[in-house]
């Protein structure tokens, strides 16, 4: 099965997208959310979606934020995805909200997926973690000490935020870019 129909498994399993869905995609140029775009552009017509991609600059690394903010650009410019960019001041709230800069890049982003996607009209926002991320949650969880709930990992579909990718290793990703 390649990963495009494995995708599109994880997305009717879940129940992830319905016909007509107007989506966003969070899109930081690294190859888990290239791939999702390429792979959500290429079942657009699956489920006649419109789809919207946005960049949060989180200002920590200014010169690798132009480069990958203009990589986005041109990728979606290339697959006809509309683009959007989000700058959000993650060391200040880091420091106002006493939150590791992780923590707060981390609150910033999932804001800025709202603003996004309220501003879109988006029914959900897609981001690329994926079967790789999700053992590592678990992973950490378990170093933490978590209890039983705490072991389950990142859900699939949480509220307006969906996974598609979630059950795909890395490995596979990779070699789905690089065909």
């Amino acid at each position: 099965m390649d990963l495009k129909e494995k995708a599109l498994k994880t997305i009717k399993k879940y129940s992830m997208l319905q016909h007509g869905d107007s989506v966003l995609i969070g899109l930081s140029g690294g190859p888990d959310s290239v791939c999702l775009a390429v792979i959500l552009d290429e079942l657009k017509d699956n489920f006649n979606l419109s789809l919207h991609a946005v960049y949060v600059n989180h200002g920590l690394r200014p010169k690798e934020n132009k480069e990958e903010e203009a990589f986005c650009k041109r990728l979606c410019e290339d697959l006809g995805i509309k683009f959007y960019v989000e700058p959000v001041e993650t060391k200040q709230h880091s420091e106002s909200m006493k939150l590791n800069l992780q923590e707060a890049a981390r609150e910033l982003r999932y804001d800025a997926f709202d603003r996004i996607a309220y501003k879109v009209n988006a029914a959900v926002t897609a981001i690329a973690h994926n079967a790789d991320d999700q053992a590592e949650t678990v992973l950490m969880r378990l170093i933490r000490g978590a209890g039983r709930k705490g072991l389950s990992g990142m859900p699939p579909v949480r509220g307006s935020i969906i996974r598609p990718l979630i059950d795909i290793e890395r490995k596979d990703i990779e070699a789905f870019l690089s065909q």
